[in-house]
C-alpha cells in the first residue's frame, strides 16, 4: 500500500458544482441515520449532537455510506476546507466518526473560522507543485469559496458574468508530500479532497504515488 490508497477509495476531485444555499440546506441529513444503518449507533441518548451531512455535493455522505462504510479513525486531507463547518467534506468524518487529518485553507476569513471550528491539523499555505514559493492568491469577497491561486483559478468567466471584483495577496506554497511529512501523517491517507479551483493537476503531478 502506498502513502495514499489508490483509486476512488483515496482520491476524489470535487465536481466544482455548487448548489444554491437553500438547496444545500435541503440535502443535509443527520449523520446518526448513517450510523444506525451501519449498526454503529443505538437509539439512546448518545444520538445528541451528532453532526449533519452538509457538503454541497454530498461527498461526505458518499464517503461514509459508500466508500468506507463503518470506518472509524481514518485519515483525511482536505484542501479548500473553507471555514471547516458543516459544509466541509471532512466535518462529519471528524465529528461523528473519529477521523483525524489536515485541513488546508489559504483564505484569511475562512482560516480564522477553521481554527475555531476544528481540532484537526490546520495549514494556511497553498498546496502547489513546489514548496517555499510565493504565489498570488485571488479571493472573491462575493463568493470566498471560489478563491484560489490567481494563475490557475478557473473562475474568471464567473467573475466577468457576475462583475465580481477579486483582491490579491501572497501566500506561501507547500507540496502535498511536504505537507504530509511536516504534519506527521500516517502511511495511509484514506481520503484526499481537493477543492482548489483549478490547481488540482499542479498539486498531484509531482506526487510520488508509488513511493
Amino acid at each position: 500500500m502506498t502513502s495514499l490508497e489508490r483509486g476512488a477509495r483515496s482520491l476524489w476531485r470535487a465536481t466544482g458544482k455548487r448548489l444554491p444555499t437553500r438547496a444545500a440546506e435541503a440535502v443535509r441529513v443527520p449523520a446518526k441515520q448513517a450510523l444506525r444503518r451501519l449498526g454503529l449507533l443505538g437509539g439512546g441518548a448518545g444520538d445528541a449532537g451528532i453532526a449533519e451531512f452538509g457538503h454541497h455535493a454530498q461527498n461526505d455522505r458518499w464517503i461514509v455510506e459508500s466508500v468506507f462504510p463503518g470506518l472509524r479513525g481514518g485519515f483525511f486531507v482536505e484542501a479548500g476546507a473553507c471555514g471547516g463547518g458543516v459544509g466541509s467534506v471532512s466535518y462529519v468524518l471528524e465529528r461523528a466518526f473519529g477521523w483525524t487529518g489536515i485541513c488546508v485553507e489559504p483564505g484569511e476569513e475562512y482560516f480564522r473560522l477553521l481554527k475555531q471550528e476544528r481540532t484537526c491539523a490546520k495549514d494556511q499555505r497553498c498546496l502547489a507543485g513546489r514548496s517555499g514559493d510565493r504565489v498570488e492568491w485571488l479571493s472573491y469577497p462575493d463568493d470566498l469559496a471560489r478563491s484560489g491561486i490567481q494563475s490557475l483559478n478557473k473562475n474568471g468567466t464567473w467573475a466577468e458574468q457576475h462583475h465580481a471584483k477579486g483582491r490579491t495577496s501572497t501566500r506561501e506554497t507547500v507540496t502535498l508530500a511536504d505537507l504530509l511529512e511536516q504534519h506527521h501523517a500516517p502511511a495511509t491517507v484514506n481520503y484526499l479532497a481537493l477543492d482548489v479551483e483549478g490547481a488540482e493537476r499542479t498539486i498531484l503531478q509531482p506526487f510520488d504515488f508509488d513511493g
